[in-house]
């Protein structure tokens, strides 16, 4: 007799792992549009918001692939076909949709390669893999590279990182005031409240996670599990310390919840295969999720959750393993014995439970002044100072809309009511920032209160470009009186600021005209103004050449516009080739035409030329210079210096042996005498030759 056997398994399923992860693809891509969305309609957000997440995305997909595909090719398979057999780019959205907005590209492109390296490949590919590779990789970021962020783009701070922040315990009436910093629970349903790039809809994950339980792509029993578990221990936890119905309801809502209970938790390579064992794998999770969280030093839980469920998984499939039909019901005796003793375990550990007080960001007092921001813990903080019209503070004003309640929420606080009362009454430009008492526990927040106070005294730059805001009142900006002379400029506080300086035909001070329309008004204007009705008298009827403006009196609270005053003076005085000159046309000083050595050098205004006439012995007989171009009062006088004077002790000296390096500069125009000395150098070189 002839038996026919046929090899198990004799069920033959209409789905394969392409088209599971096909629809799995599609799901994580609705919730990213959902976060699109969110970040093009949020307040303080817009376009650009959208544009980074996309370019996350892209990133981590990229370095999944690269890593994939240098795999391979290493292990000399086929490249193609091996990639889309791997499936990197799920564990590559799922990665990116777990990380903030501000999270770096360096920061998710590694942790994305170390994901696919250290979390699938070194097991052996895909499917063979113990840990969920996305969690390996988030794991990663939070442990490397949570400090690497991007400063242009501000994250808020989260419900779940501020509920943390009050020891997961909090009144009713104090909850509506928290809450209500978010939109309210509806709002977090609906997931328009700062988060995780898409872990915050719980509407958008649950209608996915519905279409994927339909498709069969995912077990809804984990999800139940997960999410029932999570419900009833936090509810019990709730009416044990006095909490509302809304306690349970924002654990569900908050965090990563839904989004790990609906793509991590299903993940069918690290669960375990029975349904009895992926209900206690869900059980253990939530377990895990809740005990983290309330006694926890982490405010979120899932994460890690999953990542333990994951190394817990032979131990439930050796508990579970058998013919389900004849272990039914030992299944369920052990489902109900673990559901219990976690659930006996987290009421008995939350009633050690302490409420913390907690501190709600409430909008701040809107003043007018000078702004500076920096980079806090949670996003941007800003300060602004405000000043009366001598430079003296009368109020400052910090706020950090995005900083966390009780920690840097409680700086800002501290800081406004308290901190700041020290610097009223002291001039903006004299006062030291740094004495400003940092808050216990949120150093990174305090830190940057400082360094935006730093900046509005116009002399920071340690961090962004400074924006020197001012909501002060309107001034009529003063008509600076045009004058002829000289002019230097230097760089202010908002712009260039020139400075003109009229001289007699002696080099005499007759006029100073200081201008600057960059300058802020109120500050920087005041100061120029200041310049030109007092401080520049001082000067009048001084020797330009021995002026010293190192005595100018700064404008307090207008530092840098002053010091830019006095620069821009010292341009003019030492003849810098930044200055320019605008002084009348003078008649050109003429010499007796001679014949001799030309030597030719540039000066201040021009060309200067030195001739020097020798005998037959090749002794010096005359030396004359011209620099018809040279500034009245000034280098003309040099020259006019060094025809009468100057060359005279160089006559009778063989040419060859003179040392006009000797000669000697004359005050207030050093480079026209260097050019002179430099001319006279030229013609000796050219008689040696």
């Amino acid at each position: 007799m002839k038996f026919t056997f046929k090899p198990s398994p004799n069920y033959r399923d209409s789905q394969s792992t392409q088209s599971i992860m096909r629809d799995l693809t599609i799901g994580l891509l609705v919730v990213f549009a959902f976060s699109l969305f969110y970040y093009v309609t949020g307040e303080n957000l817009g376009v650009s918001y959208a544009l980074r997440a996309c370019g996350l995305l892209v990133t981590s997909v990229i370095s999944a692939i690269v890593t994939e595909a240098i795999y391979f090719a290493i292990r000399k398979q086929p490249i193609v076909k091996s990639i889309k057999g791997s499936f990197g780019w799920v564990t590559a959205i799922i990665l990116t949709l777990m990380c903030p907005i501000n999270i770096s590209y360096y920061a998710l492109a590694i942790s994305t390669i170390l994901a696919i390296v250290f979390g699938k490949l070194v097991f052996g590919g895909f499917g063979q893999n113990i840990f969920n590779p996305a969690a390996f990789g988030r794991a990663i970021i939070m442990a490397s590279f949570a400090g690497s962020v991007a400063v242009d783009f501000a994250t808020s701070a989260t419900p779940t990182a501020s509920f943390a922040a009050s020891g997961w315990l909090m009144s009713n009436e104090t909850f509506n005031s928290f809450i209500a910093q978010f939109g309210g629970l509806s709002e977090m349903f609906i997931g328009r409240y700062p988060g995780a790039i898409g872990e915050t809809s719980a509407l958008v994950i649950l209608l996915v996670g519905a279409f994927l339980v339909y498709r069969k792509v995912i077990d809804w029993k984990v999800i139940v599990a997960y999410l029932g578990t999570i419900l009833v221990s936090t509810l019990g936890i709730g009416l044990v310390n006095g909490q509302g119905m809304w306690y349970p309801i924002f654990h569900l809502l908050t965090g990563g919840v839904m989004f790990g209970a609906v793509f991590m938790l299903t993940d069918p390579v690290t669960n375990p295969t029975s349904s009895a064992g992926r209900i206690i794998f869900g059980i253990g999770a939530a377990f895990f999720t809740v005990l983290i969280r309330i006694k926890g030093n982490l405010p979120e839980g899932v994460l890690y959750s999953i990542l333990l469920m994951n190394m817990l998984t032979p131990l439930i499939e050796r508990l579970t393993t058998g013919n389900q039909i004849k272990i039914a019901k030992k299944n369920l005796r052990n489902v109900a014995i673990i559901f219990v003793a976690c659930l006996a375990i987290l009421l008995g550990v939350s009633t050690t439970m302490e409420a913390k007080e907690i501190t709600i960001n409430e909008p701040v007092e809107e003043i007018d002044g000078i702004t500076g921001t920096a980079q806090g813990f949670g996003g941007e903080v800003s300060v602004t100072v405000a000043t009366d019209e001598n430079g003296i503070i009368t109020k400052i004003v910090a706020e950090g809309a995005s900083e966390t309640p009780n920690l840097g929420g409680a700086a800002i606080s501290t800081f406004n009511s308290e901190g700041f009362a020290k610097f009223e009454g002291v001039a903006l430009a004299d006062a030291d920032f740094d004495t400003l008492d940092t808050v216990t526990g949120s150093t990174v927040t305090s830190e940057a209160v400082i360094e935006a106070l730093k900046q509005t005294q116009g002399g920071s730059a340690a961090t962004e470009e400074v924006t020197e805001e001012t909501t002060a009142p309107e001034t009529t900006e003063a008509t600076v009186e045009e004058i002829d002379g000289i002019t230097g400029t230097a760089n202010g506080f908002g712009g260039e600021v020139s400075v003109t300086v009229a001289t007699d035909e002696n080099g005499i001070i007759t006029k100073i005209v200081a201008e600057g329309a960059s300058e802020t008004p109120g500050l920087g204007l005041d100061a120029i103004e200041t310049f030109n009705n007092e401080g520049f008298a001082k000067f009048e009827g001084v020797a330009l050449a021995e002026a010293d403006f190192d005595t100018l009196d700064t404008v307090t609270g207008s530092t840098v516009t002053s010091e830019a005053v006095i620069e821009a003076l010292k341009q003019v005085q030492a003849g810098s080739s930044t200055t320019e000159t605008t002084a009348p046309e003078t008649t050109e000083a003429t010499t007796d035409e001679n014949a001799g050595i030309v030597g030719t050098a540039n000066g201040f205004g021009g060309e200067v030329t030195v001739t020097i006439s020798v005998d037959e012995n090749g002794n010096i007989t005359k030396i004359e210079a011209e620099g018809a171009n040279e500034t009245a009062g000034l280098g003309l006088d040099a020259i006019e210096t060094f025809n009468n004077e100057g060359f005279a002790k160089f006559e009778g000296v063989a040419l060859a042996d003179a040392d006009f390096s000797t000669l000697d500069t004359v005050t207030g125009s050093t480079v026209t005498s260097d050019a002179v000395v430099e001319a006279a150098q030229a013609a000796q070189s050219a008689a040696q030759q």
